[in-house]
């Protein structure tokens, strides 16, 4: 409250009606403060020390008397002192307890369920969400579903006509069709390759030409042919041989007779001289059939090396080829 200095008796007439408020505040103040449901409130003598200062602050500025400014401060002063040797507090009866009702309960530990009401929106779970594209341009036909419909792995949801995927499938057939020939020429390599593996081991042993017919339901591919001549011209070069040196045999026994006749005077020189020619001719021709049996030989030999490794690369291309069509 602010007051102005007054002449007279005007000015203790104001404090005395600036004192009468502060009481009748100060006593409405209790009556409210005993309405509010508290169990146990204590004011410290510091806070009642504190606000008795800052009334008597507030009565200093309303009220510019220098002797009433030292009453109010005597006065405010005893009080505090005499305020901070007790504990001030506030009591309830039980009837202003029962009629605030107040209730007490020990102190428990335990979950607090609040609920509160906010605004949201409902969205679709984004984990759990697909955007379904066509992988090539096209005109749709055909819808099967629409949204909010459920759907499984495997359900059609539209049919698509497109240029592309006519093209995709045909070179996909045409794919398959060349993948198709690629096994059936990599299973008739296996089989070349396993017969004539059985050939070559064959002829390793010298067999009689008979037994090379033995074979002849099985597929060999050209091998068939370049071994059986090989190893035929062998077999023709060794008859020769074993001829050309039974020839020689001969043709030298005859030579040596010729010559014992000679030498005894029995045959004359011109017999002798034509068995030593017969016997140089046979000597040649011998020498001549057995560079041919090797050369035979070596050609069987050549023959079935290149055999053995025509076959394990053309088993080894076919394989390849199989494999890289599956792949593709």
């Amino acid at each position: 409250m602010f007051v102005e200095r007054l002449p007279g008796n005007h000015h203790c007439s104001l404090r005395r009606a600036g004192i009468a408020g502060y009481i009748c505040g100060c006593s409405l103040l209790i009556l409210l403060w005993s309405s509010f449901p508290i169990l146990d409130a204590v004011m410290t003598p510091q806070a009642m020390a504190a606000d008795h200062d800052d009334h008597a602050n507030h009565d200093d500025h309303a009220d510019h008397d220098d002797h009433a400014d030292h009453d109010d401060h005597d006065d405010h002063s005893g009080h505090a002192g005499h305020d901070e040797s007790e504990e001030a507090a506030v009591t309830l009866s039980s009837g202003q307890v029962a009629l605030a009702e107040i209730t007490t309960a020990a102190v428990l530990k335990g979950e607090i369920h609040v609920e509160v009401g906010l605004t949201g929106e409902v969205e679709l779970n984004q984990d759990r969400l697909a955007h379904l594209t066509s992988r090539v341009a096209g005109t749709v036909t055909e819808v099967h579903k629409t949204l909010g419909d459920q759907v499984e792995a495997g359900t059609v949801m539209a049919v698509l006509e497109s240029p592309d995927i006519g093209a995709a499938k045909a070179e996909y057939f045409e794919m398959m069709q060349q993948l198709d020939l690629i096994k059936t020429d990599l299973k008739r390599s296996q089989t070349i390759h396993d017969n004539t593996a059985r050939m070559l081991t064959l002829l390793e042993s010298s067999p009689p030409l008979k037994s090379l017919t033995k074979m002849s339901d099985l597929d060999l591919g050209e091998n068939r042919s370049a071994l059986v001549a090989a190893y035929t011209g062998v077999l023709a070069a060794t008859s020769e041989l074993k001829v050309a040196k039974s020839d020689r045999a001969y043709v030298e026994a005859a030579y040596l007779r010729k010559k014992a006749l000679y030498e005894e005077e029995i045959a004359s020189k011109n017999d002798f001289l034509e068995a030593a020619n017969e016997r140089l001719k046979a000597a040649s021709e011998y020498e001549k059939t057995a560079s041919e049996y090797e050369n035979s030989k070596a050609e069987l030999t050549a023959t079935r090396d290149l055999v053995a490794f025509g076959i394990k690369r053309s088993l080894l291309e076919n394989q390849w080829a199989a494999s890289a069509a599956v792949f593709s």
